[in-house]
Formats: structure tokens, C-alpha cells, sequence
């Protein structure tokens, strides 16, 4: 039962899309147009089962075989998922005219943060216009200097023992921080137990999240409607007290027009949307700098926090006597942190060692969906000059994860962690932003309006880390993970054993609507039996994890792709959670390290 359950739990974010297009279709529907290649899949239910399990993974089998252009059918409604670069572009650069926004994630606001579609979509230009404006790179430095108080405030009591878990470190370090940089301290100081009785209750909110915004009634989500409820709660009661006045989210709210009874749940949007993508970036960049494979990086990112440090109290030295009454209140954290400045100037440089860093990571690591709809029937041209017509109404997809490691986007070294490699190019750069982190933010106007902090947020934690305290990787993380080498994608036992009688009912529809692949017991994924070993050999162990993918993915003909050795050779780091398309993108397995106060430098 707990594996059916499963099943459909992983169901959820392909229903939604479903739910969302037949709530729309009587608006966007357009017969006769020429459709693309439709992957087999069972009757109703489509591809639905296949998705929900197995993820990037069934998509990753369905690109080798289908190509860059495939259609699933989620409950009777079509998905058509695109990963040819200049048809990616495409998505991003057209006009609401012909590919739209709003219907694709209309009912996701509303069931999942009690957002009306009615007050809130006429709003969400002027309120994204109104995010970026607040979080622009010229007003960062007061969020950096409030990050910093906060870190050193929060890390001591996270960061100490033998045995860390560094992936629930680094998320309550990343939540607390970054809740009381953009709320205010009032908000935790509304809640009884504080930090902890507030992380506990919005990560329940989010681990349902999926779930609730499907069309499965919340009378069956008991645990997600309370979670909400409660957290609802604490953001109206601070909201009533005045709270947020003066910080990101009060001016936020003091510029929206919503009426004053959904700001709680404005908020609570923003509560998430500030967690969606900053935890996992933050935790997989500093995992790969603690690869030892990666060691010469993580020395680079030392040493030039330490110049910059230097050349900053130069500078200081120089001031003159008038000048020292000017300097901002947030002095005496740096005289405590002399890094402090220096690290915020580099988190802002995206030439920096740790901003190129941070960038790769999330290239390799950080994955979610894009998705559109199509406003009109609709031609898509490849880079080879070919075409596909689309009709009005089709759900569009574009999948970063597995387009970053697309040879053709990222070069022939697209499975290596290469912080200096060439920003990802797609057409002039207007659609998606010329970056190595790609698509992680998305494209075209409703490209993600906090980017600039999330860079500078998780460059800046990652620097005071690796600056503050010394790491050392216990042997059961790198064993386990190397032993297993991600989360298992074979069908669960029941399945297993039926999938001959399924396959021969069934036949294609069966195996691509189940995914009925089964791992050959002999089988070995390329890249995934190496050794431990110093980073002298490091250079030909990235060789081999780069040839092992190409533009397919083809690490893994004999078996499903699963990523273990994408930006690392020697599958040290915790598997990636690859059913999870929507949300918080953790692990889902501890990594363990010894941690501790490093000495001063």
C-alpha cells in the first residue's frame, strides 16, 4: 500500500497540469494542427504512473528514444516537452499572444496559497515589477549585512559535532537566515517554540505542496491544511501588529493592492518562493567544493576572499577622519567579520570565483520545471530547421535539469563541475539571460524577480561557511552514496513481478505507461563503480564522467539515467531526488561531515 501510495503521491504535478488544461481548454483549443511524436501510454491514466515514479528519469528514457520533442498524455490532457535550445528559446521569447503564463499556474496559486485568481492574476505584473525593484543588486548590501548577523547567530548551534547532517544544517540555516532577513525577527518571535516550531511547520507545508495544488480535495491533505493554517496564522497576527514594516515583505505588501485580508497569504507565497531553490543551491555548492575532487576550487574561493579582505581594509586605512562617521551601522559586524565585506563584494561580482561557482552547482543540481501554454495553434523551428506544429491549448514543457547537461547547450564537458566554463547561450540572450546557471530561473517577463538576491544570498552563505568552519566528510556519506549512487528508480517489488504479464498485455503502453524498465541485475552505470581518489586524478575521472553523457544523457544505455556522477566522478554526494519536479530540491538522504569552528585565519 505504502508503494501505491507512493506511486501516486509522485503523480501530483502531472495531474495539476492536466487539472489546470482542462479548466482552460474550452478557451484554448485548436483541431486540425499536426501533432509531435506521442509517447505510448495507457488508457486515462496516459504516462501519468510513469512520470509520478521515476521523474527526470522516465523523461531522460523518453528523450532517448523519442527525441527532442514528445508528447505525454497526463489524464487525457497533453504535455509536450521541449528540449531542442532555439524551440527552449521559443517558450521563453513569445509573446503571451502565442505561448501564455497565467493558465498554467493559475489554479496552482490558488489551491496551494489561497491566492484568488480573480485579485491576484490582474496584480502579478505590477507585484513582480514591484519584487524586482526591492531585491535589485544596488539594494542588496542592507539583506547582506542582515545575513550576516543572522548567520552568525544561527550557524554555531548548527554547525558543531562528529556527525552533521549537512543537507538539515544548511536548510535551517538557509530558512532562518533568510526568514528573518526578509520578515523581520518578529515573525519567529510570534510563534512559541521560535525558529524550530516554524521551520517545522512550513516544511510540512511544503513537503504536501505538490499534493495540494492537484485536484485531490485537502479533506484528504490533513497534515498540508494544518501546516498551512498554522503558518497563515502567524503571518496575519504579525502582519496585525505592524510586524513587517521596514522589511522586504512590509514594503512588499504596503505596494500591493490585494486587499489587507490576503496579504498572509501573499506572503506566505513569498515565504516559499524565497526558500524554493536558495536551500538546495546553497547545500549543492557547498557540497561540490567539499569534493575532494574539487579541492583546488575551494582554495581559489579562500584565497580570493582573503584578497579582497585586504584590499578592503587597505581601503578602510585610507579613510579619511571625516569620512568615518559615514560608514554604515553594519561596521562593527564587519570589525567582528573582517571577511564579511569582502565576500559580499565578491557575491556580487559574477566573475568571481564563488558567484562562478555557485552558478555551476546550480546547473548541475538545482532542477525544476517550466511550464506555458499554448495561447494559439503554434509553429516551433529547430536549430536543424525543422518544425513542429503545436495546437492552441497544449501544455509546454522545458526541463533545466536534464537540458543542462545538454552537450549542445554546455559543451562536450556538460556532465563536469567546471565553474569556468563559457555562460549558457541561447539565441541573443533576450529569452533566458546569458549565465552558467542556464534555465534555473527561468525566462522571458515571469523569469524568477528575487534572482539577484538567491545569487548573492547562497554565494555569501557558502564564503562565510567554507571561511568560518572546517568540514570533513565521514566515510558513510561517501560509501552510501557511492554504494546506492542515487534514489533507486526500479519498479517497486509488486511491480516487478508482474511487469512480464504487463508487458505482454500491455505491450508499449504498458512499459511507457508503468516505465516497466528493469535494471539487468549485471548491468553497471557508467561513471558510477569509480574509487575514491585524490584530485591528481581528477582531471581524467571528469574525462570519463563527460564522455559517459552526451547530448542524450547516454551515461546509462543499459539501465535508467540517474545522475550520480553529474558533477561528480567518484559519486561521493547524495542522490538527487529525481521524482520531485516542483519545490525545495534536497536530497533525500543525509550527508554526513565532521563539523567545527575553523581556526583563525
Amino acid at each position: 500500500m505504502d508503494e501505491i501510495l507512493g506511486v501516486l503521491w509522485n503523480l501530483v504535478p502531472w495531474l495539476i497540469a492536466g487539472w489546470v488544461t482542462g479548466k482552460v481548454l474550452v478557451f484554448f483549443r485548436g483541431p486540425g494542427v499536426n501533432d509531435v511524436t506521442q509517447v505510448p501510454n495507457l488508457p486515462i491514466l496516459g504516462n501519468s504512473i510513469a512520470l509520478g515514479r521515476n521523474g527526470v528519469a522516465f523523461l531522460n528514457r523518453c528523450r532517448k528514444k523519442f527525441g527532442d520533442v514528445f508528447t505525454l498524455n497526463l489524464v487525457g490532457q497533453k504535455m509536450t516537452f521541449l528540449f531542442e535550445p532555439q524551440m527552449i528559446e521559443t517558450v521563453f521569447k513569445a509573446p503571451d499572444s502565442q505561448i501564455t503564463f497565467r493558465p498554467a499556474v493559475e489554479q496552482f496559486t490558488q489551491r496551494v496559497f489561497g491566492l484568488p485568481s480573480t485579485e491576484f492574476f490582474p496584480q502579478h505584473s505590477k507585484m513582480l515589477m514591484n519584487l524586482r525593484h526591492l531585491l535589485v543588486p544596488g539594494r542588496l548590501k542592507d539583506h547582506a549585512d542582515q545575513l550576516i548577523v543572522k548567520f552568525h547567530e544561527h550557524a554555531p548551534a548548527l554547525l558543531s559535532g562528529d556527525k552533521v547532517d549537512l543537507v538539515e544544517a544548511v536548510k535551517r540555516l538557509v530558512f532562518r537566515a533568510a526568514t528573518d532577513t526578509l520578515f523581520g525577527p518578529s515573525l519567529a518571535a510570534n510563534v512559541q517554540a521560535g525558529h524550530a516550531e516554524l521551520e517545522r511547520q512550513f516544511f510540512q507545508f511544503e513537503h504536501g505542496f505538490e499534493l495540494a495544488a492537484s485536484p485531490v480535495p485537502h479533506l484528504f491533505q490533513p497534515a498540508f491544511v494544518s501546516a498551512r493554517r498554522q503558518v497563515l496564522s502567524w503571518l496575519r497576527i504579525t502582519h496585525t501588529q505592524g510586524g513587517f514594516k521596514g522589511t522586504m515583505a512590509g514594503d512588499l505588501i504596503e505596494r500591493s493592492e490585494l486587499p489587507d485580508e490576503l496579504s498572509p497569504n501573499l506572503l506566505l507565497a513569498v515565504l516559499w518562493a524565497s526558500q524554493a531553490n536558495t536551500v538546495a543551491a546553497t547545500f549543492w555548492a557547498l557540497a561540490m567544493l567539499l569534493l575532494p575532487s574539487n579541492n583546488a576550487y575551494k582554495e581559489q574561493v579562500l584565497t580570493e576572499l582573503q584578497q579582497k579582505a585586504q584590499e578592503l581594509s587597505k581601503q578602510a586605512d585610507n579613510v579619511k577622519p571625516e569620512a568615518a562617521g559615514k560608514i554604515s551601522s553594519s561596521s562593527k559586524d564587519s570589525e567582528e567579520d573582517p571577511c564579511a565585506a569582502a565576500a559580499f563584494a565578491l557575491s556580487m561580482d559574477r566573475r568571481s570565483a564563488i558567484s562562478r561557482c555557485v552558478a555551476e552547482a546550480i546547473r548541475l543540481r538545482v532542477q525544476s520545471i517550466e511550464v506555458r501554454i499554448a495561447a494559439a495553434d503554434i509553429e516551433m523551428a529547430g536549430t536543424d530547421g525543422n518544425k513542429v506544429k503545436l495546437p492552441k491549448g497544449r501544455i509546454l514543457a522545458v526541463c533545466p535539469f536534464e537540458s543542462h547537461h545538454d552537450s549542445r547547450l554546455y559543451g562536450p564537458d556538460a556532465w563536469t563541475f567546471n565553474p569556468d566554463r563559457n555562460p549558457m547561450t541561447l539565441g541573443d540572450g533576450s529569452a533566458v539571460v546569458h549565465s552558467v546557471a542556464g534555465l534555473a530561473f527561468g525566462g522571458g517577463p515571469y523569469r524568477c524577480p528575487g534572482r539577484f538576491f538567491a545569487e548573492m544570498e547562497v554565494a555569501l552563505l557558502v564564503q562565510l561557511l567554507l571561511h568560518h568552519y572546517s568540514f570533513e566528510l565521514q566515510p558513510s556519506s561517501s560509501s552510501s552514496s557511492a554504494a546506492s549512487g542515487h534514489v533507486k528508480t526500479e519498479p517497486p517489488p509488486w511491480l516487478d513481478m508482474v511487469a512480464p504479464l504487463l508487458r505482454s498485455v500491455l505491450g508499449d503502453a504498458g512499459d511507457w505507461g508503468l516505465d516497466l524498465y528493469v535494471t539487468p541485475p549485471d548491468s553497471t552505470e557508467a561513471g558510477s563503480s569509480g574509487a575514491c581518489g585524490s584530485s591528481d586524478n581528477a582531471g581524467s575521472r571528469n574525462e570519463a564522467a563527460a564522455s559517459a553523457g552526451d547530448a542524450l544523457g547516454a551515461a546509462s544505455t543499459s539501465g535508467p539515467e540517474t545522475w550520480s556522477t553529474s558533477g561528480d566522478p567518484d559519486v561521493q554526494l547524495p542522490p538527487c531526488d529525481l521524482r520531485r519536479l516542483v519545490g525545495i530540491k534536497v536530497p533525500a538522504r543525509p550527508w554526513w561531515v565532521r563539523a567545527s569552528k575553523a581556526a583563525a585565519k
